[in-house]
């Protein structure tokens, strides 16, 4: 079996004078067994 990590998502947010004020990062995990499937 192997994991494997994805980036998904990456958000930025501004405040209202046009700041950098966050930013937000989400990844995803695929398993996949010894063929490749995806578990």
């Amino acid at each position: 079996m192997k994991t494997e990590k994805h980036a998904y998502e990456f958000l930025v947010r501004w405040d209202r004078d046009g700041r950098l004020s966050g930013a937000h990062a989400q990844f995803r995990y695929v398993t996949r067994d010894e063929d490749g499937a995806v578990l």
